[in-house]
């Protein structure tokens, strides 16, 4: 017993006065990656922005409240001739959510606004996920839209994937429009 505690008092002494690092415990084997290296993954990885949504208007680097990155762009299409001949404007607008391998998230709606009557309607809407790999299973949760006849209008896609190492996670992208078209 007296071997024993001396064990554990050498043990103790060397960590303290060595500052030997103790790894931590994890809870599984698999290799934790840091939101940041994450993210940086995820740009080296990306394409870059796709013009033919239309003009970029706004890109972000964020996480979902589970710590996977994505990159977020908003696109802006505005039909010319039809701004010209209206006094009511319409815009369309896409947003992506990039998860890299898992895939794409996009949601595209087209929104009537008035800027007298300081309103503005979805017109039409539609959602998709796009490029994915990184799943096994794949649920459609559909486009919603909140707001219409108030002075912001959002159209919202959804869906819910079974992600091959991590798991089930909902993932979604929503675009906004205000009554002044942006």
């Amino acid at each position: 017993m007296k071997t024993f505690k001396k064990l554990i008092v050498t043990i103790l002494v060397a960590v303290v006065v060595f500052g030997v690092n103790i790894p931590p415990v994890m809870a599984s084997n698999r290799p934790v990656i840091t939101s940041n290296l994450a993210i940086e993954k995820l740009k080296m990885e990306d394409s870059g922005p796709d013009l033919t949504k239309g003009r970029l208007i706004s890109e972000t680097l964020g996480t979902e409240p589970d710590g996977t990155p994505y990159i977020e762009r908003v696109y802006e299409h505005i039909n010319i001739t039809h701004f010209l001949l209206n006094s009511s404007n319409e815009v369309t607008r896409t947003t992506t959510k990039s998860y890299g391998a898992t895939g794409t998230v996009e949601v595209t709606a087209t929104f009537k606004f008035n800027t007298l009557a300081k309103k503005v309607y979805v017109k039409s809407s539609s959602g998709r996920l796009i490029n994915g790999a990184g799943y096994s299973q794949f649920v459609d949760l559909g486009t919603s839209t909140s707001g219409e006849g108030t002075k912001k209008a959002t159209a919202k896609y959804s869906c819910k994937i079974n992600r091959n190492l991590g798991g089930w996670a909902t993932y979604s992208a929503s675009v906004s429009c205000n009554y002044k078209g942006k």
